[in-house]
């Protein structure tokens, strides 16, 4: 994969290299006003989440587009997800196209992508994202015009990451073919665009033909989601608009912050362990936690950050869950609750004995996961009561600082896995 993306990036580098080709690339700042993407937020491995939508985009010439021309709007990424580096390609269909830029005219043809979603909220890795974005012409023609179609059908069916194997198959095999049609004499670059190392900071990115060469992005600001120039609608050059978008975390920040992470598979399960204890089924509840545990430490879905603040927040959780809907008079004599340890004495045993082993990260979070233990719980409603402990152990716990922490959670985890097994002793 790695010599492909170096493929394309040479090729568009081959293409730009000479002055008249030269596009314009440039960060656009945004009148306030909802649903803007905020600028100038950094993205930080394992730390924060990224998302990639097309905003816009302009065909100087739209008039001459499916009666001279037809389009081909392409974006490609390329990012890791869990341990496997992927590939998403996007081709812009001729329906779409043709759609906006009918009764264009003379007059730019404006395509309004609506928000178009490239990348959904994947957690940044620390090989960053291979991003690029270009967008060709070709002679019109009806063979043309099926191939390009088919073309964008095809890689629809991969859907947002590439998730099907089949589809990922077709993303590869289209991945492959974009670098040569820079070389392609039927085909006419309007621009392109290719950044290995993508992911510096939020806002919103412009990719404009050499028409723009000369312009200056502080002359530019996105309105609306519509890009201007000197406070009027863009024109006079191709172009394409995108937001980079950050999201810190996924977990909740207070009791109204839950909805992020309602949809993610392990908090199915923690729902399913709620029921249980609402049901006073505490024996089956507790079975469910280690299996908890393990969705959230394997799921590609979760920074290391987030994934420490779950693990520790769904144990809390439980703790409090279980105290308030099934108290300990109500418990057979085999679930942890009903032993003579307490949960939060439990954690300090084993923290103390992580600390003796070394492991001080894992014992400090065991320490502050005991602490709020000795906390009522606020409710007994299962989503909120985890919303308030991840929001207070994200205060507490020291998130952020990666180093010689990569593996945190899933100690985490073990350990909370001893520190039961040190009750039952």
């Amino acid at each position: 994969m790695a010599l492909s993306w170096g493929k394309l990036q040479q090729s568009v580098s081959d293409w730009i290299s000479h002055p008249v080709r030269r596009p314009f690339v440039g960060r656009v700042p945004a009148e306030p006003g909802a649903g803007v993407v905020a600028s100038g937020k950094p993205f930080a491995p394992e730390a924060s989440y990224f998302g990639i939508k097309l905003i816009e985009m302009s065909l100087a010439e739209g008039g001459k587009y499916f009666t001279e021309f037809l389009p081909l709007g392409v974006c490609l990424t390329e990012y890791t997800i869990g341990n496997e580096r992927q590939r998403n390609p996007t081709i812009l269909s001729n329906d779409l196209i043709a759609s906006q830029i009918k009764d264009a005219g003379a007059k730019p043809g404006y395509v309004d992508l609506t928000n178009m979603p490239i990348v959904r909220r994947a957690p940044v890795k620390a090989d960053n994202l291979s991003l690029f974005v270009g967008l060709f012409r070709m002679p019109y023609a009806d063979l043309a015009k099926q191939v390009l179609q088919i073309a964008a059908d095809l890689t629809e069916q991969t859907g947002v990451g590439g998730s099907l194997s089949g589809g990922l198959r077709v993303a590869e095999k289209v991945y492959d073919r974009v670098a040569g049609l820079f070389q392609l004499n039927v085909m006419s670059p309007r621009f392109g665009f290719a950044d290995g190392a993508a992911l510096t900071e939020s806002g919103y990115l412009l990719v404009a033909g050499p028409a723009a060469s000369t312009m200056t992005a502080n002359r530019c600001r996105v309105i609306d989601g519509k890009l201007h120039v000197d406070g009027q609608r863009a024109e006079g050059f191709d172009y394409c608009l995108i937001a980079i978008e950050h999201t810190g975390t996924l977990l909740p920040q207070g009791d109204k912050t839950i909805n992020p992470i309602t949809g993610l598979a392990f908090h199915h399960r923690w729902r399913d362990i709620s029921k249980l204890l609402a049901e006073k089924k505490v024996g089956e509840a507790e079975e469910q936690m280690p299996q908890l545990r393990a969705e959230v430490i394997t799921s590609a879905e979760l920074t290391e950050d987030d994934r420490l603040i779950a693990i520790a927040a769904y144990d809390t959780s439980y703790e409090k869950l279980r105290q308030a809907l099934a108290p300990k008079s109500a418990e057979g004599p085999v679930t942890r609750a009903a032993r003579s340890d307490t949960p939060a004495s439990g954690l300090r045993s084993e923290a103390e004995a992580r600390k003796a082993a070394g492991q001080v990260a894992t014992s400090d979070v065991l320490q502050q996961m005991a602490t709020r233990l000795q906390i009522p719980g606020a409710s007994s409603d299962g989503d909120a009561l985890f919303a308030l402990e991840a929001a207070a152990l994200r205060t507490a716990l020291p998130v952020g600082d990666r180093a010689g922490r990569q593996h945190l959670a899933a100690n985490v985890a073990e350990a909370i896995g001893g520190a039961i097994a040190r009750r039952e002793d």
